[in-house]
């Protein structure tokens, strides 16, 4: 089944040691060109659909939070605007996009791929929690957070735009603790691997002036803590 989805060179992983390393000392792991290229194009569609929903957070709240709440909240407590796609519109829950999107949460759920990312980063996984189709644009951000949860153990997040230049900005950035902050491009095709550690936290940087009509497309899926 992995053949069908993943690029030869990362399923023959070869890099498995560094990347053990990278993900150990709480760094981000970049795998690029993750996906075949037909599967990047089928879920490239996704971005095509109707429906996409205002996402919004602040610090302190364990859930997004309703836009008015958003906006009654000071911006220094606002953590988060983006938009996520929601329900499929009538008549198109089966389109190119939308079954992509079905078929790469079954994909995150399968064994054999839980098996293979478990071998190239040396954590033990549980259960997935995928994510909605992510989109952001140059008014929206993620501002800086800590993801350690008790039920969280390794984040994937695949980049599904098809151009980035680094004056369009919106690289992952992550800080750990006594230590110089480093990122990752969200390079198209690219899946990024990180840890959610104590001490560890990252953020969206800012969107560049010359991405006035650029978007960031993502989707990511988190794997539990075993049980």
């Amino acid at each position: 089944m992995l053949e069908s989805w993943i690029a030869p060179r990362h399923l023959a992983m070869a890099g498995r040691e560094e990347a053990r390393a990278t993900l150990a000392e709480g760094l981000p792991l970049a795998l690029d060109d993750f996906l075949l290229p037909n599967r990047l194009a089928d879920l490239r569609e996704i971005y095509a659909e109707p429906g996409w929903l205002g996402i919004y957070g602040t610090h302190g709240a364990e859930h997004e939070v309703d836009v008015e709440t958003w906006r009654a909240t000071p911006d220094r407590r606002r953590l988060f605007h983006y938009e996520e796609l929601g329900r499929p519109a009538p008549g198109r829950e089966f389109t190119t996009g939308m079954l992509a999107s079905i078929r790469l949460r079954m994909l995150f759920g399968n064994a054999e791929f839980i098996d293979w990312v478990c071998e190239l980063t040396g954590v033990t996984v549980g259960a997935p929690q995928p994510g909605r189709p992510r989109r952001m644009r140059s008014e929206h951000y993620l501002r800086i957070h800590n993801d350690a949860t008790h039920d969280r153990n390794l984040c994937l997040v695949l980049y599904l735009h098809d151009r980035w230049t680094e004056d369009f900005g919106a690289g992952f950035r992550l800080t750990r603790r006594g230590q110089p902050e480093v990122g990752a491009d969200p390079a198209p095709g690219r899946m990024l691997l990180f840890r959610p550690l104590p001490g560890v936290a990252h953020y969206v940087a800012e969107f560049g002036p010359q991405a006035a009509t650029w978007e960031r497309h993502s989707l990511s899926n988190w794997y539990a803590v075993p049980d």
